[in-house]
């Protein structure tokens, strides 16, 4: 029997291409130079193969495409067409900008970063959404400026619509309007500096009439590893036209850098299509990845609230399925009986691993795990003494005492198993700290008994310049018994002290319930001492901010 021969098409298979926030000046040079086997439309259908963006926007396209489960990728590609598409699939929030207020979970955080966002400290005119709870100056502030406003219980459940931001460039155009005002509401320019906003003149609109260039007087660089040829002379001829200069190597008086680490080259073409100079820090490239914490497991949801929980195994990496199959690595249930060649772990174990933004062990997994670090007590728990800032005879009399009451003491300088701290003053010295931070009770020296309760410092005790540390003490000590929660829970802290320094700024932060890492930080500190050079993009602050952060919310009592 001959079977019937037929020649195949050597052509490549055509790809339809939806656009999405780009400008019209770039959808036609793209038509031009994209290989011809690529479709480039601006309106998004069944057929198409993938939906291009610069920026995460959540316009209804975006939210259509992710419902539609059409991948979404990084205009990049089609400049990059040699490079696999996969290298350029982007996650929902990946490189979006959000801050929290009043909200002390790190999971509602972790969620966002675990995809591919950007925390930061700061409220911004440039941020894509903040997470809050309730009325706040923070909320007022986005309100102001159209910036999405997330309330904890929507997080997981991924209401797109919500995280729409409605005209966000010309919310930028109504701000540089208004910076133009120089004479009115200077108490308005101040509140917005304080928020982290940039007041920088060379971001915004210096146009004088209609008829001004855009980039009048601005100095570019456009860095030939990051751009194309063809796109570098497309560019360039945009910036000469519009009355800017473009310069073939880095300077320091250059005041746009078009690179992989700085500004996109959307901007060139965003401030042209809008006819104004636009804030820099909306273009601004971020490298965040994904961190896959559940990478290669596969969940089946047997419990409540499916919706959160495979929006949470979703968001770290992981995978769902409807039917058991021999790929499921994992039971999300709160019967172990349903075991079948997997393993059985329970939502609090989800819960977990997003807490920590690591894969947790799985032989825990049945237990009830707290979804936040706490902190409990036992009142019946064995006592056990430290010491600070004693004198040495002092020391050694109430070690005698101690002695004579049963009462264990430490006999080195460790705070792990202490209960209480003796301090024979005010200074906040290491074991001090680790003390207050811990909500362990800092008592007098004046040892008589076994009730050392009586003994804790007050604000009778202390001088006027020593009253805030005797309510910084008391405030944490409260909110820790009260909340079960450290100081510096969910905190992923990165340190840049010499050595001599390290190790006491270690020991407290771990103490409050910090973690300290070297990479995937939310907050990071350089002591005053540290010369070496630092990335800019580490917002670094000072570790003065970790004093102000523990005494600056005491309020003085009347």
């Amino acid at each position: 029997m001959t079977l019937p021969l037929t020649i195949q098409s050597s052509q490549p298979t055509q790809v339809v291409i939806t656009l999405s926030g780009i400008t019209l000046l770039e959808y036609e040079f793209l038509q031009k130079n994209v290989p011809r086997h690529y479709t480039l439309t601006r309106t998004l259908t069944t057929s198409t193969s993938y939906l291009v963006v610069s920026r995460p926007t959540f316009s209804e396209k975006y939210i259509c495409a992710l419902q539609w489960n059409i991948p979404i990728i990084h205009i990049s590609f089609l400049y990059n067409t040699h490079v696999p598409v996969k290298s350029f699939l982007i996650t929902p929030f990946q490189n979006m900008k959000f801050t929290i207020e009043d909200v002390n979970n790190p999971i509602f955080k972790n969620y966002f970063v675990c995809q591919g966002a950007v925390y930061v400290e700061n409220m911004r005119i440039d941020l894509d959404f903040l997470i809050a709870d309730g009325e706040n100056e923070r909320k007022k502030f986005a309100d102001k400026y159209g910036i999405p406003v997330i309330r904890t219980s929507d997080v997981f459940r991924n209401n797109y619509r919500k995280f729409q931001k409605k005209n966000w460039l010309f919310a930028l155009r109504d701000m540089s309007a208004h910076k133009r005002k120089d004479a009115q509401n200077r108490e308005e320019l101040a509140q917005s500096a304080s928020c982290g906003e940039d007041l920088d003149g060379k971001t915004h609109l210096e146009m004088s009439g209609n008829d001004a260039k855009i980039f009048k007087d601005k100095i570019f660089y456009l860095d030939s590893d990051y751009l194309s040829k063809k796109l570098i002379h497309h560019l360039k001829k945009l910036i000469i036209e519009n009355g800017g200069f473009r310069l073939s190597h880095g300077a320091k008086n250059t005041d746009y850098v078009i690179s992989e680490n700085d500004l996109s080259f959307e901007f060139i073409f965003h401030c042209i299509e809008n006819g104004e100079l636009l804030l820099p820090a909306l273009f601004q490239n971020n490298s965040a990845k994904p961190i896959r914490v559940l990478e290669g497991c596969t969940f089946i949801v047997t419990t409540k609230y499916n919706e959160e929980i495979n929006n949470k195994i979703r968001a770290m990496g992981g995978r769902i399925k409807d039917k058991y199959d021999y790929t499921v690595t994992h039971f999300v249930t709160e019967h172990e009986k349903l075991r079948k060649n997997a393993k059985c772990v329970s939502k609090e174990w989800i819960d977990k691993c997003l807490y920590l933004m690591k894969k947790c062990e799985e032989r825990i997994c049945i237990l009830r795990l707290p979804t936040r670090q706490t902190v409990s007590y036992n009142m019946e728990k064995e006592i056990v003494v430290q010491f600070t800032g004693l004198p040495p005879d002092l020391k050694a009399k109430l070690k005698m005492k101690l002695d004579a009451l049963n009462i264990k003491y430490m006999e080195n300088e460790q705070m792990k198993g202490v209960t209480h701290l003796i301090s024979a003053n005010l200074a906040t010295s290491e074991k001090f700290l680790c003390a207050m931070v811990s909500g362990i009770p800092i008592i007098k020296p004046d040892v008589a008994d076994n009730d050392l309760s009586s003994l804790m410092w007050t604000e009778e005790d202390a001088d006027e310049k020593d009253k805030k540390i005797v309510r910084a003490v008391k405030y944490w000590r409260d909110l820790i018994r009260k909340s079960h929660r450290l100081p510096f829970s969910g905190w992923r802290v990165k340190l840049f002290c010499v050595k001599s320094r390290l190790g006491s700024y270690r020991r407290v932060l771990e103490c409050g319930g910090a973690e300290i890492v070297e990479t995937q930080w939310t907050h990071s500190f350089k002591s005053k001492d540290y010369k070496e050079i630092i990335d800019r993009d580490a917002h670094v602050r000072t570790t003065d901010h970790i004093f102000s952060y523990l005494f600056s919310r005491i309020q003085k009592n009347d």
